[in-house]
């Protein structure tokens, strides 16, 4: 997940690496020592600056040279132009040859290496995106267009259902089958299909 907030862990999710990190822990930028959320949530929450208790120092506008190396307590998340924790790619290395099915929830995929995972999968493993929009930069077997708690709602109960071609099939893919009021069978051909469920209770097949 690019999510920082943990409401994966939230929702009992157990097997997730954290690509960018998150809150639920924070580390002292000078000594290394570790704080939990809820020791800077506080001052955080008042737009404060967290400090560790190893030093007496604070971040003083009138003295640049001063400012380097303070003890700020800074959030375990991944600011733009850092690298990803070595957990992400040894997990990338370690996965990428697992999976039945690669799923891409609410994402645009502009930013490496979290958008290069779709190209990590062997290409005889189907992927499907479920988003507002489709990614122009990026090819998925199925396409599912609207708000995403709507669709994995509908999926949930059962609107969309989604499951493997038989064997004997003219065309490769996998098939969806959706009911808004409406059913529609989508195979992958030479382009990738999508439903587009933007619309009130509507579905439009696109090719």
């Amino acid at each position: 997940t690019q999510n920082i907030d943990t409401l994966e862990q939230v929702a009992g999710i157990k097997n997730v690496i954290q690509c960018h990190g998150s809150f639920a822990t924070a580390t002292c930028m000078r000594c290394g020592k570790k704080y939990t959320c809820d020791d800077i949530k506080e001052t955080v929450f008042k737009k404060e600056i967290p400090y560790c208790d190893c030093s007496s120092d604070k971040f003083d506008p009138n003295n640049e040279e001063k400012n380097f190396n303070l003890p700020i307590i800074k959030p375990d998340i991944v600011f733009f132009g850092e690298q990803l924790p070595d957990t992400f790619h040894n997990q990338i290395d370690a996965d990428k040859d697992k999976p039945d099915l690669v799923i891409v929830i609410g994402s645009s995929m502009k930013v490496a290496p979290v958008s290069l995972i779709p190209f990590r999968v062997p290409s005889s493993v189907p992927q499907i995106l479920i988003n507002r929009e489709s990614l122009s930069r990026l090819r998925f077997d199925v396409e599912l267009l609207g708000d995403c708690d709507d669709i994995i709602k509908n999926l949930d109960q059962g609107n969309i259902v989604i499951s493997p071609r038989p064997d004997n099939a003219a065309v490769t893919g996998i098939t969806v089958d959706l009911t808004l009021g409406n059913k529609f069978r989508v195979f992958q051909d030479h382009a990738a299909p999508y439903i587009d469920l933007s619309g009130p209770k509507a579905a439009t097949e696109k090719a």
